[in-house]
């Protein structure tokens, strides 16, 4: 699903942004667990002792519950790189992917509000709004050219400009290359990648303060239970 490919680059930086391997795998700490749903190994005897699946079954994002609570409980935790062992598909279709970004942003709104905020914002900023300025920009120096106005300035934003979105592209094939293995043309779509996410948190913002549910792989997430109190 061509939405998915595009928008992993990002939706990968964000996580390791947010959920750092370093800090996951570091044992001195009790904080910064997680588990990806899509494949991870626990024994049996740790999964009993934390609750199993029935101590996170009211949240919204229980894998990643479950992977905190091995870590809150002082079990040792590793995150490794697996992608040349398995392969998992995380959405199906733009509806799907969709649903499963406000599934992933509704909880971390309510208990990170200025996170989740910011995050917002630093999509807009760092993948939008350069190529909303790129054309002004342009165009701004060629009326300067014409009018025989100094150009100094705006030649400074402009290469800023390119600069910024040059390594944003640079990240996109770095990512689709040698970490989820796509062809690295994708990387071109991330002002569309960006502007997807971007409609995803902002639903997401609104969506949290509804009571209705979301669908995720034929199951329905409530809204209105545990992760509202957390809020």
């Amino acid at each position: 699903m061509i939405f998915g490919k595009i928008t992993l680059p990002i939706l990968w930086t964000f996580s390791v942004a947010r959920f750092s391997p370093l800090k996951a795998n570091n044992p001195k700490t009790k904080k910064g667990g997680y588990f990806f749903g899509s494949f991870f190994i626990i024994t049996k005897k740790v999964y009993e002792l934390v609750g199993t699946h029935r101590s996170v079954r009211e949240e919204i994002v229980e894998d990643a519950e479950l992977g905190r609570k091995v870590k809150e409980n002082g079990f040792s935790l590793r995150v490794i790189h697996g992608e040349k062992y398995i392969r998992a598909i995380w959405a199906r279709d733009p509806s799907n992917l969709f649903q499963g970004l406000k599934r992933l942003l509704i909880p971390l709104y309510k208990r990170e509000r200025i996170k989740a905020s910011v995050m917002g914002i630093a999509t807009f900023v760092l993948l939008l709004l350069p190529i909303i300025i790129l054309p002004l920009s342009i165009t701004i120096i060629k009326g300067q050219k014409d009018a025989g106005e100094d150009m100094t300035k705006s030649l400074i934003i402009l290469i800023l400009i390119i600069i910024s979105i040059s390594l944003i592209v640079i990240n996109s094939i770095l990512q689709l290359k040698y970490v989820i293995f796509q062809n690295v043309l994708y990387s071109l779509a991330f002002p569309l990648a960006g502007s997807f996410i971007l409609v995803a948190f902002v639903s997401s913002i609104i969506h949290s303060k509804h009571k209705d549910a979301i669908n995720w792989q034929g199951r329905r997430y409530s809204i209105n239970q545990k992760n509202n109190r957390d809020g």
